[in-house]
């Protein structure tokens, strides 16, 4: 008996040491391969670092550590799918891990899930409360449509962090999405008051002064912001505009110029540049540019509109017909439309067609009706 307890005994302890051994062997295979992962994952080769940190995670699968790296290989090569399946695992290890709640909820909003990426976003600021933290969880809030929900978060960050500016930005676009002007000019007064060359900023207050009538306010900001460096071409149009309201049109055309250059896809800025052309009386300047701002944007009603009022003040009325037609296609209570598609039909002499049209606007616009109408009286006349 004593015999096989000793056997016994002696089986074990072998047992013991050679898993002991193999576990030794495992755990220094593991920080072997992990040296090697991290080398690649540094030289940003991520597709190879995925393979090693796999091998990781087979040799310590009770480690959050191989599944995190592995998502965050998957996030740098914008497979934020493939991210977010690696997160979550490291997560379900993890679950206290406030990194990988972070890194998960930014997958999901990569993939424009904003909705389950704000609980994730909750779940990090109460891992591990961060200013940066509650932005993102804002700027979720914000793209689901949750202003209020989101000025909450950012407001909370601003406690944690008082001299983000970048906060403050936040809490104006939210406030500005709102239509809440005022509070948004507050917001960023103060983010321009921590930062005052921050170009982003300054562009936007330039445009929330805009939709409050502070039209000197704003071109002050739109030149700041421009001095700044901001290279989007939004502040240039918006001076551009505020130059065309009064009438200074060479000082538009110039301004939103150089934002076309800077933005030459930006169908707002082609279309401003038409307007300026088109108010200072030069059509054939317009219809370039209005026809610019249609191709950019197909489906934009006014910028057709517009391009048919340029062609029927160069009295090509075929061409002028045909984009009001198109206009109103799209939407058939454009009213500019259907006044531009009368008057030429005025000036062609068809006054049915005209009249026509005056009855379809008489309960979109009586003003524009009772115009129309004038026109097509005075063209009536005996001559």
């Amino acid at each position: 008996m004593c015999k096989i307890q000793i056997v016994t005994l002696r089986c074990f302890l072998f047992a013991t040491l050679v898993a002991t051994a193999v576990l030794s062997v495992r755990a220094q295979d593991a920080k072997t391969v992990w040296a090697q992962a991290e080398q690649q994952f540094k030289a940003g080769s991520f597709a190879a670092a995925i393979t090693l940190y796999k091998q990781y995670a087979q040799l310590v699968p009770n480690e959050s550590a191989g599944p995190y790296a592995i998502g965050s290989c998957y996030y740098n090569l914008d497979q934020y799918e493939n991210a977010l399946t690696f997160y979550e695992q490291a997560i379900r290890l993890k679950p206290d891990d406030a990194n990988a709640n972070l890194w998960s909820a930014h997958s999901l909003y990569r993939l424009k899930r904003y909705d389950a990426a704000i609980p994730r976003y909750q779940e990090a600021a109460r891992l591990s409360p961060q200013a940066e933290t509650y932005k993102f969880l804002g700027n979720a809030l914000d793209s689901a449509g949750r202003y209020n929900e989101a000025i909450a978060a950012y407001v909370r960050g601003t406690e944690l962090e008082p001299g983000n500016a970048s906060l403050y930005e936040e809490i104006g676009v939210a406030h500005y999405n709102q239509n809440n002007y005022r509070a948004a000019a507050q917001a960023y007064e103060k983010c321009i008051q921590l930062d005052g060359q921050r170009g982003v900023c300054l562009s936007n207050l330039g445009d929330t002064y805009s939709k409050l009538d502070r039209d000197d306010d704003a071109v002050t900001m739109f030149q700041r912001a421009i001095k700044a460096g901001v290279t989007s071409g939004r502040p240039q149009l918006g001076l551009g505009k505020i130059y065309d309201k009064r009438k200074m049109y060479a000082a538009a055309v110039s301004v939103l110029a150089e934002g076309a250059t800077l933005d030459p896809k930006n169908a707002d800025i082609q279309f401003s540049l038409g307007n300026a052309y088109y108010n200072d009386h030069k059509n054939a300047e317009a219809l370039s540019y209005y026809s610019k701002a249609v191709d950019l944007s197909p489906k934009w009603t006014t910028a057709i509109s517009y391009l048919g009022d340029a062609y029927a003040n160069l009295a090509q009325y075929d061409k002028a017909l045909e984009n009001y037609q198109k206009a109103i296609a799209i939407d058939a209570k454009h009213t500019n439309s259907i006044y531009g598609l009368g008057s030429v039909y005025v000036k062609q002499d068809k006054l049915e067609l005209a009249r026509a049209q005056a009855a379809k606007l008489e309960p979109l616009s009586a003003d524009l009706a009772a115009k129309l109408r004038a026109s097509i009286d005075a063209a009536a006349k005996p001559q």
